[in-house]
């Protein structure tokens, strides 16, 4: 999985034989070479020795802490990365551990040199071989993963929420814990953190802490994706960086079934622990709607952020979520995902979201509907039936266009694709090849457009900005005090104050720079106001002006030299105060409410 690199042995020639054989052979071979010389040379650290030699087969640095050089040995007594043995090679290696005779296979002759003693069949040579290469592969293991344990650090959190329903305090404070690990960008090998999203929201404060450590050290919030459920965490501290093993970001996906270990500080205690599982599937859905890789090993409170590696020790992903209720099924956020953000970081200094399709299609399932739109017998294709005015493909695809394949990968006629570097037959979502991409690249869209076959390219982009800002990140609540009357703009938290429709008419780009929907949250009894109470819903005029936004209101209200204040809304309810009444009770209101100033500071 890695180029072969120079391990302590005798010369440029040795290490090149061991690779050429590593190559070309497979685990059996490798573990019976391993047995042989382990049992010829008695090496005074069994598992220090173990290490080196997977490490070679492997084509990893070696992780040997001792100074002697290490040479393979074969039955000989010669310097040689490879056991001599007579017999077909690939058979299996039968080993007397008080011996040390070996041969290859039942019946195989001993090695020359070496003798047996009467009495020892093959079949126990064979049960000795066996439990003495368990032995060695879980010992190598535990070596890996012990890098594996130390790269992961826990995160702990202090958040403070937003209070939406009285905008003007702030929330509870709260406190959580989650996990995350060092890596190497692969941009300029700089030193950062990566955890999910979700464990540092609304962060006040972050600190961490290193598996087997005691000390916590803060950490800064470089850059957050929330659709991708991914952060950024960096420690200007040196001394967190000293010896802290660093993971590489590698590419690629998982196989299907392959091993799986999470790491990371779930509740349950306070140390780092892991859990082993497989790959269970990959899809794109989970909380992210994106690719994501279901596997069985427990992705409990506290698992997020943590890192998921294979039997290789290679990082295959981050844990970020699991189903409560559901037994067996954890998600991670696999490589390509994390590139992805990686890559619009480092264009833009900051993640800005991931770029979308934004256009809505029907199956061609049907045959009658295929033919309709006069598509070949082996062309496969989805329609495309509405493109919103957000949409980066708008003026490039048009409605009833048929979409074949984008960037030369087939679409089927039920709008999926093969999941492209993917060894498995997986299938997921078209819009997966959109949501990978970065900025600004291009986009091959293959169309069938009025029974012609052509080619439109489109420039990849995050969508547009509308009316109603996105859930995340969540907006800080701002609000405006008039007479009692509490006004804020429409964000996802008030979705449920308001008609369906309105929330729809929000669904769409703004019509000027600015442009937001204020709503009526609450009415402060009082005097001015009596009257009032059951009255809410989407404001559209003040004093007979359109209002664009909360802080235009502020500056009507403000600026009014009217007896009345006039305010109508969409449901054509009415409120009618009075102006200098409104302005004497204005910080009776605030005090026997505790809100510290009539506007948020924003205002």
């Amino acid at each position: 999985r890695a180029p072969f690199r120079p391990v302590p042995m005798d010369g440029a020639q040795r290490r090149a034989e061991f690779q050429e054989y590593a190559q070309r052979s497979g685990v059996g071979q490798i573990m019976e070479a391993l047995m042989t010389n382990i049992i010829t040379e008695q090496p005074e650290d069994p598992i220090d020795y173990m290490s080196s030699f997977l490490d070679a087969a492997a084509g990893r640095a070696p992780t040997h802490s001792g100074t002697r050089s290490r040479s393979f040995r074969n039955s000989r007594g010669s310097m040689s990365p490879v056991p001599r043995f007579s017999g077909t090679p690939g058979r299996r290696l039968n080993v007397d551990v008080t011996t040390g005779e070996w041969g290859v296979g039942a019946g195989a002759r001993p090695g020359p040199g070496l003798q047996g003693p009467p009495g020892i069949d093959d079949s126990r040579r064979s049960s000795d071989a066996g439990m003495m290469a368990a032995e060695v592969a879980k010992a190598a293991s535990m070596k890996y993963f012990e890098k594996c344990i130390r790269t992961c650090v826990k995160i702990f959190a202090t958040h403070v929420a937003p209070n939406y329903a009285m905008p003007w305090q702030r929330g509870e404070e709260s406190r959580s814990t989650g996990s995350g690990f060092a890596v190497t960008l692969p941009s300029d090998g700089s030193r950062r953190i990566l955890t999910n999203a979700h464990c540092v929201e609304h962060a006040s404060l972050v600190q961490v802490r290193r598996a087997g450590h005691a000390q916590k050290y803060v950490a800064k919030i470089i850059s957050i994706g929330f659709d991708l459920d991914v952060a950024i965490l960096d420690v200007q501290d040196p001394e967190f960086w000293e010896g802290l093993e660093l993971t590489a970001i590698g590419a690629g996906l998982p196989r299907l079934t392959s091993d799986v270990i999470a790491v990371g500080f779930p509740i349950g205690g306070e140390d780092v622990s892991t859990t082993r599982g497989v790959v269970s599937r990959i899809l794109v859905g989970g909380l992210t709607d994106n690719l994501c890789v279901q596997v069985d090993s427990a992705i409990n409170p506290g698992n997020s952020g943590g890192p998921v590696f294979d039997a290789q020790g290679n990082l295959a992903g981050i844990a970020y979520s699991g189903i409560t209720g559901a037994n067996g099924i954890g998600y991670i956020i696999p490589l390509p995902v994390i590139h992805t953000f990686l890559a619009n970081f480092e264009r833009n200094g900051k993640y800005v979201g991931r770029c979308t399709d934004a256009f809505e299609i029907q199956p061609m399932e049907s045959p009658m509907l295929r033919k309709k739109f006069a598509m070949g017998v082996k062309e496969t294709g989805v329609l495309v039936t509405k493109i919103p005015a957000e949409s980066p493909s708008k003026g490039a695809l048009k409605e009833h266009d048929i979409l074949l394949e984008i960037d030369g990968v087939p679409v089927a006629n039920d709008g999926t694709v093969k999941l492209p570097d993917c060894e498995d037959t997986v299938r997921v979502t078209f819009s997966y090849l959109v949501y990978r991409t970065t900025q600004d690249q291009d986009i091959r869209y293959s169309l069938l457009r009025e029974g012609e076959r052509m080619e439109v390219t489109v420039k990849a982009q995050p969508q547009l900005p509308l009316v109603l800002p996105p859930r995340q990140p969540i907006q800080k609540p701002s609000y405006v005090l008039v007479g009692g009357l509490v006004f804020v703009p429409l964000i996802h938290a008030y979705e449920g104050l308001i008609p369906r429709e309105k929330i729809d008419l929000a669904l769409r780009p703004p019509e000027f720079p600015g442009q937001q929907i204020v709503i009526l949250l609450m009415v402060l009894q009082s005097e001015v106001n009596i009257g009032y109470e059951d009255v809410s819903g989407v404001l559209e005029t003040c004093n007979g002006e359109k209002v664009k936004n909360l802080k235009h209101l502020n500056e009507l209200v403000q600026r009014t030299e009217e007896a009345e204040l006039n305010f109508r809304f969409t449901s054509g309810d009415l409120i009618v105060l009075d102006s200098k009444l409104c302005a004497e009770s204005e910080q009776e209101i605030c005090d026997m409410h505790r809100i510290p100033h009539r506007c948020s500071p924003n205002l």
